[in-house]
């Protein structure tokens, strides 16, 4: 590491002066050695006021995209056919099934639900086999699994759907 003859080193020692602000390679021999075998238009030398920062990497716009009004598809004349994007075109296939299954869970907890109940109704007489208890605590158990689980699933679809209607400038 190079000292300066200017006194108290302005950079910190711990670390090599080249990687700290307010570094001169005009001003330090072993720097100045070091680049004198290239030519002057390979150096990266910046001009004074400009920063040499590297570019911030482009990071994808992820936002769901608005769908498309009936003024803003183009309908071509000459075959009638609409070249408007596929992804602005109905729902997410996802998302709907996603609701579907919220509603097929819960109607699924009811059906449960009412299994065990006309399980329970039955009479039971001195000759007839009493339920496996293995049946029984199935049918207690899931019914409020099933319920919370489709409760959950239709407000976290509520919040998605309060994402995407924020996102879209709606109001």
């Amino acid at each position: 590491m190079a000292t300066h003859d200017e006194g108290p080193s302005r950079f910190d020692p711990r670390f090599d002066p080249k990687f700290q602000p307010g570094y001169d390679p005009q001003g330090d021999p072993a720097s100045a050695a070091r680049g004198a075998g290239r030519p002057a238009s390979t150096r990266a030398v910046p001009e004074p006021g400009w920063s040499v920062a590297p570019a911030q990497p482009r990071v994808p716009d992820l936002r769901p995209t608005p769908p498309v009004q009936a003024e803003d598809a183009h309908v071509s004349t000459a075959t009638g056919e609409t070249n408007t994007p596929a992804a602005a075109v109905g729902r997410n296939p996802f998302v709907v099934a996603l609701w579907a299954t919220s509603v097929a869970l819960l109607v699924a907890g009811f059906v449960v639900l009412q299994a065990y109940r006309d399980l329970n109704n039955q009479p039971q007489t001195s000759g007839s086999g009493s339920p496996d208890f293995a049946l029984i605590q199935l049918l207690i158990s899931l019914p409020p699994a099933l319920f919370q689980l489709s409760l959950a699933t239709m407000v976290g679809l509520l919040f998605f759907h309060a994402v995407v209607w924020r996102r879209s400038g709606r109001s």
